[in-house]
């Protein structure tokens, strides 16, 4: 049936939803699929809905408005109606993603006898607006772990035969919440399965959907509907939605004394959902045997000129493929006919064969007459062989396409259309799946998982030369691009025989329109001969390629990406084979350093030998543990939700200029960074953004999510690099004897004033002149750039994103360092505080307004510095309220306590060693087996000296703080120095974490001791807070509560950040204070 295309019918009950339901319609007809009909089932609905569906009546097949008996009724009466082979649901609230109806239909003609067709999709959060994957690995359908375990599917990506519906009756109209649920099971007993991996439809969030309003009626009905199919009166899938609902129901009221035992129990199905299907998530890794994974393998057929029928009387691009080729004539043939079968009709293929002898030239010379070119002569390599070949191309867009890979159906069109759509597009590219010799799936290992699908993902430009810091992900199989971007960037480099695609994807991604088409464009082969059977080949080209492009040895930027290559290399070569850092340890982290500093040696290269020799030592040795059993669980088990952003650009309407010490990453590894990184994503909603940074950010191994977005990014040391008059720092810095005596500012201002006076300067100088923003942003207060900047005249608003009230700062940071035993210390003690003044006052005069941090800060802005109160805009401190989602404490027979912050700031520093010296022999007095937890970067030797690996742990920077947070008993923060508010305890607080702090901690936070938290401020007062929260859980769990309720009403960065748009647009409107 690879000919006939499916008639679909879609059923969309509605009822009161008119906010979604013009989006829901449109997601259908907009797909432009010839043969679907829709039905509308509508219970009545009196909020404008019937006026929505009239509009559209001439394109629907039947609709009605009137009361009915429920969901389930209404669209067991609307497929009555339904002729389509295939029928479908979707809620008024959902809707389909681009491509769903084309790609069900493609799998239906691939296998047209079964009962299911299931994809994935999207989950959309309402109140964010951002979207999320439902799956993030491959879909599998197994029958016991759906039956017993979870309902792992996505009810709106689900399509059924319109037989296999009608034989099992359709929904149960008695029930009302797990209706899909059931008619799976039903239909999956005696149906086979095909599963799509694809994007299909996207599924609404909100706090009115019927799922989340449900609670024990829904959990009820679950394992009423479990025991009808298992006979069982409790399943471990039935008993996690009910321990789910009862811990949700148990937060508020006289029952919350039951949330740890619950949290608890939860814990332990999670871990046995991972011992038996694979994952905690109790999604499937294995499909069974009635169900198969569709292969989107491209077959030659009449539709593509019906998919793409817009394209018609246009002149579509070309595309010229090079298939470079040497003795694999075994999977030739299915290449060049997954090419062919496009039917795609601007095509030009172009083989070159490095003089193979298996075969090969034969195959080439029975499809000749439809290639461009072919030669088989001896070659150096496959990147001299794919560069012949993009030499001859004559494509407007270019690819290559290695001998035992294959594109998938339509692969080319999509591409012709990614570019007629926005023909500034410099490259495009999709997912693949990985296929074996035999053309099956093939189940890949990606570390922390394995997959048969490669979701593809560009890293940021800078952060690809540190290969070492994450996976892969740019399928080369699905990368096309224009030909004008390859006489930009030039050729392959011949002088790689691995990775001269990832070289190249590294040039082209520094300044290139890039964009992803969100669906399977290729199959990646695996097999006994592939490229990737060399892995190590492809880390000693790794490094050749990345060490050129560290940081000068000079810099402080060196020794931190030293540091974070020297910790994976002996992680991966011989940690993983011993877990001593004994002299042999300390040998060989000294003598690759020394390879690395000296440029002589590849490390890559010696990593065989290490790895073996470690290999058979390990053998012969049983090594001792190293991690408790609960910090194994702790990173290892802990759910965490996987979060995403997005932007509305619709309210778009001014130009912005941001200028800070670098561009942040997320998740954000000290409170600047996380305040910076939430201010321009949302910035970025209102405003084009272009930002300018001191240096590039130290700590590349996160998401870099805002550069994407950004008009233009600077940083001043990838400027250095290039050279240039321009690229100069001043020299500034003096001596302490200098700096005591000079007129100069503080220190920290100083110390910056190196970077910003000069060729930094210069450049923002210029882009306020050329591009003409509508407002400049300086972060933080210590920030000087302004000085240097003549803005008078300028139609340009000048705004301050503050941490701090400076002078407040220092004041308290010096306030210690007033001994009389130390003359230099408390000499700075004084001098300090004043030039800091003096600093803020010089500063402060340059701004039209300022983004504070609280209101305190406001009131001394205001009062101390002359600004009118409409020009100073409270933004609190937030938190992510989405990543760092709540999570109930559960007991554990080690009580953990837990202090979180970035340890380069010295009052973090000094709370983390109070902690150790100070408060915690007092809490061992009562509590004897306390374990104490300092997690954040940069601790030094200092605190390093107290990590015994029981009583302390010392982790240095983490890649992601929640696992440390979801083990805790409870947070402690004893500041006792600096200002602001402090991320930890907002963090904790939304996480679910107890906290103890002292009172400076909460200074600027609306937080009630003892309501939300236990504050004190000496160290027995804290350490007995500590004791009173590890003796009294329902305490625990009342604070945490209460805590988090505040959160989501006052500290959410949604809420907290609404008010800047109008605030911008009321700046623009007054006068400026710069003139």
């Amino acid at each position: 049936m690879k000919n006939y295309l499916p008639s679909i019918s879609v059923v969309v009950p509605s009822f009161n939803q008119s906010q979604f339901l013009k989006q829901t319609l449109d997601s259908i007809f907009d797909q432009a699929y010839p043969k679907v009909d829709v039905v509308v089932m509508d219970g009545g609905s009196t909020d404008g809905s019937v006026e929505i569906i009239k509009a559209y009546a001439d394109r629907l097949s039947y609709w009605q408005s009137k009361p009915d008996g429920g969901q389930s009724a209404a669209i067991n009466a609307g497929m009555e109606r339904c002729s389509g082979d295939l029928v479908a649901w979707l809620n008024s609230d959902d809707f389909y993603y681009k491509n769903c109806l084309w790609e069900v239909a493609y799998a239906y003609q691939s296998n047209p006898d079964r009962g299911l067709y299931i994809g994935n999709g999207f989950r959309y959060v309402q109140e964010t607006g951002t979207y999320y994957p439902f799956f993030e690995r491959h879909l599998a359908f197994n029958r016991k772990a759906f039956t017993y375990g979870l309902d792992y599917v996505l009810q709106p990506s689900v399509f059924f035969s319109n037989q296999a519906w009608k034989q099992v009756g359709g929904l149960d109209p008695n029930l009302n919440f797990c209706m899909d649920w059931d008619i799976l099971i039903r239909i999956s007993n005696s149906y086979s399965i095909i599963l799509i991996n694809e994007f299909l439809a996207v599924s609404r969030e909100y706090s009115d959907t019927k799922t989340s309003s449900g609670r024990l009626k829904r959990a009820y009905e679950i394992n009423n509907v479990v025991t009808r199919h298992t006979g069982e009166e409790l399943t471990i899938g039935s008993a996690f939605y009910t321990l789910e609902t009862l811990l949700n129901i148990s937060k508020d009221g006289d029952l919350n004394f039951l949330s740890d035992v619950l949290f608890y129990a939860l814990q332990k199905i999670q871990l046995y959902f991972r011992d038996h299907y694979g994952h905690i998530d109790g999604f499937p890794e294995i499909t069974d045997n009635l169900s198969d994974i569709y292969l989107p393998f491209a077959r030659s057929s009449d539709y593509s000129t019906i998919k793409f029928k817009q394209f018609e009387g246009i002149t579509l691009p070309k595309i010229s493929l090079v298939v470079p080729s040497f003795n694999q004539a075994q999977f030739l043939e299915q290449t060049l006919e997954s090419i062919l079968n496009q039917d795609y009709p601007n095509l030009e293929v172009i083989v070159v064969d490095g003089g193979s002898s298996d075969g090969s030239v034969e195959i080439i010379k029975a499809y000749e007459n439809r290639l461009t070119y072919w030669h088989s002569k001896r070659d150096y390599g496959p990147a001299d062989a794919i560069n012949q070949g993009l030499k001859i191309a004559k494509g407007d867009i270019l690819a290559w396409l290695s001998s035992d890979d294959l594109l998938s159906h339509h692969a080319l069109w999509e591409v012709a259309m990614a570019f007629l759509t926005d023909p500034n597009l410099d490259l495009v590219y999709g997912n693949a799946l990985y296929v074996n010799e035999d053309n099956l799936p093939y189940l890949a290992d990606h570390g922390f998982h394995r997959t048969y699908i490669y979701h593809g993902h560009f890293q940021p430009c800078e952060n690809i030369p540190l290969y070492w810091t994450y996976v892969h992900a740019v399928p080369q199989p699905t990368v096309f691009f224009s030909k004008s971007l390859l006489a930009r960037v030039g050729n392959l480099d011949q002088s790689y025989s691995f990775i001269f695609d990832f070289e190249l994807f590294y040039r082209i991604s520094k300044n290139s329109k890039i964009k992803k088409i969100e669906r399977v464009q290729a199959f990646y082969r695996i097999h006994a001969d592939s490229k990737t059977s060399s892995w190590n080949n492809f880390l000693i080209e790794l490094y050749q390629f990345s060490r050129p492009q560290w940081p000068s040895i000079k810099t402080r930027e060196f020794w931190v990406v030293l540091k974070s290559f020297l910790k994976y290399y002996m992680k991966a070569y011989y940690l993983h084979y011993s877990s001593k850092r004994d002299f042999r340890f300390w040998l060989i982290a000294i003598l690759i350093s020394l390879s690395v500093v000296s440029k002589i040696g590849n490390p890559e290269y010696l990593e065989y030998q290490i790895s073996r020799r470690n290999f058979n030592f390990a053998k012969k040795k049983k090594l001792p543990e190293t991690e408790s059993n609960l910090h194994k669980f702790a990173l290892l088990d802990y759910l965490l939700p996987a979060v995403t952003y997005s932007v509305n650009r619709d309210s778009v309407k001014h130009k912005s200029l941001f200028c800070s010490y670098f561009l942040p990453l997320h998740p954000g590894y000290s409170g600047g960074e996380i305040r910076d990184f939430h201010i321009v994503k949302h910035l970025l909603s209102v405003s084009e953004v272009s930002f300018f940074a001191l240096y590039a950010n130290p700590y590349q191994d996160r998401n870099d999510w805002l550069k994407p977005h950004l008009t233009k990014y600077v940083a001043l040391d990838e400027v250095d690099q290039l050279g240039g008059e321009n690229s100069a720092r001043t020299g500034r810095p003096r001596s302490g004897i200098q700096r005591l005596v000079s007129n100069c500012y503080h220190h920290d201002v100083e110390y910056l004033r190196s970077f910003t006076e000069g060729g930094f300067a210069t450049m923002v100088q210029q882009s306020l002149e050329n591009d003409k923003p509508d407002f400049l942003f300086v972060s933080p207060q210590v920030n000087p750039v302004i000085l240097n900047l003549d803005t008078r005249a300028l139609n340009v608003r000048c705004i301050m994103a503050s941490y701090d009230v400076e002078l407040i700062r220092i004041k308290r940071v010096t306030q210690k360092q007033r001994r009389l035993w130390h003359p230099k210390k408390m000499l700075w003690s004084y001098i300090e505080p004043r030039r800091a003044a003096r600093f803020e006052r010089d500063n402060l005069v340059h701004f039209d307004g300022i983004i504070a941090v609280s209101e305190l800060d406001k009131s001394i802005f205001v009062s101390e510095y002359g600004f009118e109160p409409e020009r100073v805009l409270v933004v609190n401190n937030s938190v992510d309220t989405q990543y760092f989602s709540f999570m109930e404490r559960w007991p554990t027979e080690q009580p953990n306590i837990t202090f979180v912050g970035s340890l380069t700031y010295p009052p973090n520093r000094q709370a983390a060693l109070r902690l150790i010296r100070n408060i915690m022999p007092l809490v061992r007095q009562q509590q004897p087996n306390v374990r104490l937890w300092i997690v954040g970067q940069a601790p030094g030797d200092e605190l390093l000296d107290y990590s015994d690996g029981e009583h302390v742990i010392v982790t240095g920077k983490v890649e992601d703080v929640r696992p440390y947070l979801a083990q805790s008993t409870a947070m402690c923060a004893p500041l006792s120095a600096g200002s602001g508010t402090k991320y930890k305890i907002l963090e904790a607080l939304s996480a679910g974490v107890p906290v103890v702090c002292s009172n400076l901690a909460l200074e600027g936070l609306n937080l009630m001791p003892n309501e939300h938290l236990l504050s004190a401020d000496e160290d027995e007062e804290v350490a007995l807070a500590i004791l009173k929260l590890i003796a009294d859980p329902d305490l625990r769990v009342r604070l945490a509560r209460r805590g988090r309720d505040l959160i989501d009403k006052e500290y959410s960065w949604d809420m907290s950040l609404q008010g800047i748009g109008p605030w911008l647009d009321a700046i623009a409107r007054l006068p400026k204070r710069t003139g």
